[in-house]
C-alpha cells in the first residue's frame, strides 16, 4: 500500500516540477515569493525533493533492500517539511497545502507500522525458555 501512495506522490509531484518548470509564468505575483523568483528551480527542487524520495523508497521496497523500511518512513515527513518551507515562502495559497501534510503523516504513520518487527537474541519467543547465545536453552 505505502508503495502506491508513494507513487501516487511521485507522479503528482512530477506534474507539478514539469508545470512550474514550463510554465512557471502562471504563478503570477506567487513566483516573487519563490527563492530567487524562479519557477524553474522551484520546479528542480520538486522533482528531487518529492519524485526522487519516493522513487528511491519505492525501489528500495521493489528489490527487498534493508534500508527501504527506513526509506519509507523518510517520505512522509520529506513531504510535510516540503510543505511547510513552501507555506513559509509563499503562504497558504491553495487547499492542496493542508491535504499534502495530512497526506504525508499519513504516509509516515503507515510506514512505521510496517516496520519489521525484530526477536532480538536473548529475549523470550512464545513461551520458549530465554536463549543466550554459546548456551543451550534450558
Amino acid at each position: 500500500m505505502a508503495v502506491v501512495l508513494e507513487g501516487l506522490l511521485a507522479f503528482a509531484a512530477l506534474g507539478g516540477a514539469i508545470t512550474l518548470i514550463a510554465d512557471g509564468e502562471s504563478l503570477g505575483s506567487v513566483a516573487d515569493d519563490l527563492p530567487w523568483q524562479s519557477p524553474v528551480l522551484g520546479g528542480i527542487a520538486l522533482g528531487v525533493v518529492n519524485v526522487l524520495v519516493p522513487v528511491t523508497a519505492i525501489l528500495g521496497t521493489l528489490r527487498g533492500t534493508r534500508w527501504a523500511p527506513v526509506g519509507r518512513v523518510v517520505v512522509g515527513p520529506v513531504l510535510v517539511v516540503w510543505i511547510a518551507v513552501q507555506i513559509a515562502f509563499i503562504g497558504l495559497t491553495s487547499w492542496l497545502q493542508p491535504i499534502m501534510v495530512a497526506y504525508g503523516i499519513a504516509l509516515t504513520l503507515l510506514a512505521i507500522r510496517q516496520l519489521p518487527r525484530h526477536q532480538h537474541v536473548g529475549s523470550r519467543t512464545a513461551g520458549g525458555p530465554e536463549a543466550t547465545p554459546g548456551r543451550p536453552a534450558t
